[in-house]
């Protein structure tokens, strides 16, 4: 398997699980059928629309980056992660009530 093939699958096998994390809890809260198809439909149309999207920005800007384009697409990433995780902060009033 070549390294971009691995590169690949690290990049696209987190996102597919938070999706489908993301239907199973929809799934258990109990949508009814038509916003079933819906969702469904929608979270289809992303998971095909944002990759195309990604490679039509992202091979320019990483042929403009050139070597360092992967480890500055890893850093965003890891970036986000950790930014998107991160407990939220509350006030003292906010924790009160």
């Amino acid at each position: 398997m070549s390294a971009d093939t691995l590169k690949l699958i690290a990049l696209v096998l987190p996102l597919g699980l938070d999706t489908f994390g993301v239907a199973l809890a929809l799934g258990i809260a109990g949508l009814p059928g038509d916003q079933r198809v819906r969702v469904a439909l929608l979270f289809a149309g992303f998971e095909a629309a944002m990759p195309l999207v990604g490679v039509a920005l992202g091979a320019p800007i990483g042929n403009a980056a050139g070597a360092a384009a992967d480890y500055l697409a890893a850093a965003v990433l890891i970036g986000l992660g950790v930014t998107c995780s991160a407990p939220v902060r509350t006030s003292p009033i906010e924790r009160s009530h």
